[in-house]
């Protein structure tokens, strides 16, 4: 089990985000080389606009830039099941978007992201120490409402001494 608090601040160019982030994640073993994993991310922050010199062109109706000083609460829960070496996780990014101060949820029917987790860990024998450096290639789908949807890959080595990550959207 573990968890975290945190407290950040994002610049979109558009949007300048400050807020917290509170996370949570637990394993459970269900049987021996299976486990069950979950957890989420609750994060609530203040979004503004970030550069006043930004004109709204008024016959463009943005109804995002109307969402000026407003508390958003966002939800990003996760699972994941493994079994043996093989992982299999999905998270939806944006379960809770709601805006606090205007009491509506900012997500339509159709808003979800949803990101789909396939990873594989393959022992390797690297100085000498079999037992904790491994090769770990990962392919995710990312569903993304009103756009194709993301396909990708990264692969992760890690040792002992040191640790290589790429990959590929």
């Amino acid at each position: 089990m573990s968890g975290g608090l945190g407290v950040f601040q994002q610049n979109t160019g558009v949007f300048l985000n400050r807020g917290g982030v509170l996370n949570y994640a637990f394993t459970a073993e269900i049987s021996p080389g299976f486990d069950f994993a979950a957890g989420f991310n609750l994060f609530g922050y203040q979004r503004q606009l970030a550069d006043d010199r930004f004109n709204i062109n008024s016959g463009i109706d943005l109804p995002q830039l109307e969402e000026t000083d407003d508390f958003i609460l966002q939800l990003a829960p996760a699972i994941q099941f493994r079994a043996g070496k093989l992982s299999l996780g999905m998270v939806v990014e944006n379960l809770l978007d709601y805006n606090l101060s205007t009491g509506e949820n900012q997500i339509g029917n159709n808003g979800n992201i949803f990101l789909g987790i396939l990873v594989y860990q393959i022992p390797v024998n690297l100085f000498q120490d079999s037992n904790s450096s491994y090769l770990q290639p990962t392919v995710y789908v990312k569903r993304l409402p009103d756009f194709e949807n993301q396909v990708g890959i990264t692969t992760l080595l890690s040792t002992p001494k040191f640790w290589v990550q790429g990959g590929y959207n």
